[in-house]
């Protein structure tokens, strides 16, 4: 089964820089099959590789919301252009055209790709280790989460 999905992943990844490269897809459409693959993927390694307590899902999630959050944002609307670059204290925003446009969304795919393949051809299930030991220095790590949340949250709503 893992050989399919990585065939199928592999497939279209094959495709979507042919028809880019041939003008029948837009770098925006480039954009939507990146974030859809890359869900895609985020859920598939809920599913097959422990319900996210395999590294791999940490590591899609925060590929997919420190890499593709500009591509997320677009494809919800809060976005105009996920392509442009905005540097800090600079005014001005600069594209990076889109032949490179496609490579930066290739290279995103099989980067996901890849980490997804190597785990999930390998996967063994093993049980949780027992928390009893843990569970008597949870209060005190409950307290002190929510001693932080209004520092945070000053932070948050003051320091810009």
């Amino acid at each position: 089964m893992a050989a399919f999905e990585v065939l199928a992943y592999l497939a279209i990844v094959a495709v979507a820089p042919l028809a880019f490269l041939t003008g029948w897809l837009s770098v925006n459409g480039a954009v939507v099959i990146t974030v859809l693959l890359l869900g895609s993927l985020i859920v598939l390694s809920w599913i097959h590789l422990g319900q996210g307590r395999h590294p791999v899902f940490l590591f899609l999630c925060t590929l997919m919301f420190f890499r593709g959050g500009r591509l997320l944002a677009y494809c919800l609307g809060a976005d105009v252009d996920p392509m442009h670059v905005e540097m800090m204290q600079v005014d001005t925003l600069f594209s990076i055209g889109n032949t490179n446009s496609g490579i930066v969304l290739l290279f995103l795919c099989l980067s996901a790709i890849c980490i997804y393949t190597a785990s999930r051809w390998k996967f063994a299930s093993y049980p949780p280790p027992s928390t009893t030991p843990a569970r008597k220095f949870l209060p005190h790590l409950y307290l002190l989460f929510f001693l932080t949340v209004p520092l945070q949250l000053y932070r948050w709503a003051v320091v810009p």
